[in-house]
């Protein structure tokens, strides 16, 4: 059997498409920025005549004015001359940071989809997991009066009900996959892949919720392990502000981060691919030499 009929196999070829499309998306904004300050440069514009301005202007929604609506202005932004430029360099941090969180969302549907998946066609890991997981009571919540051992659906119920902590199903791979360890501590990325996994975590709630600073107590549970603090200073760069981390990725940082995902999702498919008995060669794979 072709790695294309695995039936892990789609979820992979999912991920890496979504992968893509970020690291794409991302490469066309920088691009048009680069050759937007190249013409800047060539043409040797004055940036005092570089500007943008906008205000956000909002209804009082009890108004109901016969002559049309009125609107309020909360506030301006202006952006001239050099602020300009500056404007530029922070929305390339921004998407750099959001690319790399939505990296993240996708690698922990990825995780749910290929573990569901995994366990609806392999009866040995399923019942295992049925054990020690919320199934059962998901059975009785949802009616499902017959044994749902082999329901997708249920499974990926469970999965994302039951482990709010995804990294618990990281464990759970572990033990089905014993093999897996190797990738996660012996790896050409000379990382831990699951202290990076717990660093990419804390970044993704601060680009989600924090406006890209890592706040002061969740920055301790970082600092306390040195492995940590060396992954968050490597691979997701920053400044220390007075109330936390500020998170600041280029497209470098960004695309490496991405890889890491992807790898660390090629391992998972590998290794529940050799524990059920599918070929996990994936044939569209192809060397890169460097020159």
């Amino acid at each position: 059997m072709k790695a294309t009929n695995n039936p892990l196999f789609p979820t992979l070829q999912e991920l890496f498409e979504n992968l893509n499309l970020l690291r794409g998306l991302l490469f066309v904004l920088e691009k048009r920025f680069d050759n937007f300050r190249k013409q800047i440069i060539d043409n040797n514009v004055d940036l005092s005549r570089l500007l943008a301005g906008s205000s956000l202007v909002i209804r009082k929604l009890t108004e109901f004015p016969k002559d049309g609506w009125a609107y309020y202005p909360t506030g301006k932004f202006i952006a001239r001359g050099q602020d300009y430029l500056e404007a530029l360099n922070q929305l390339v941090e921004r998407e750099s940071a959001w690319t790399v969180a939505q990296g993240y969302e996708r690698f922990e549907s990825f995780l749910l989809d290929i573990v569901a998946t995994f366990l609806v066609n392999n009866n040995k890991f399923a019942k295992e997991e049925e054990k020690k997981s919320k199934l059962k009571e998901l059975k009785t919540k949802y009616k499902l009066k017959k044994p749902q051992i082999n329901n997708y659906d249920l499974w990926r119920l469970v999965l994302k009900g039951y482990y709010k902590d995804k990294k618990i199903i990281l464990e759970n791979i572990l033990e089905w996959a014993p093999n897996f360890k190797d990738a996660i501590e012996n790896n050409n990325r000379n990382i831990n892949l699951f202290s990076w996994y717990f660093v990419i975590t804390k970044v993704r709630d601060a680009t989600t919720h924090s406006n890209l600073i890592i706040k002061s107590e969740i920055l301790q549970k970082i600092l306390q392990s040195q492995e940590r603090k060396t992954i968050l200073e490597e691979y997701f760069p920053g400044k220390q502000l007075s109330i936390g981390y500020k998170i600041i990725l280029n497209k470098k940082g960004t695309e490496l981060n991405l890889q890491i995902i992807g790898e660390f999702a090629l391992e998972i498919f590998n290794n529940l691919s050799i524990e059920a008995n599918y070929d996990y060669e994936i044939e569209w794979f192809k060397l890169i030499n460097k020159k």
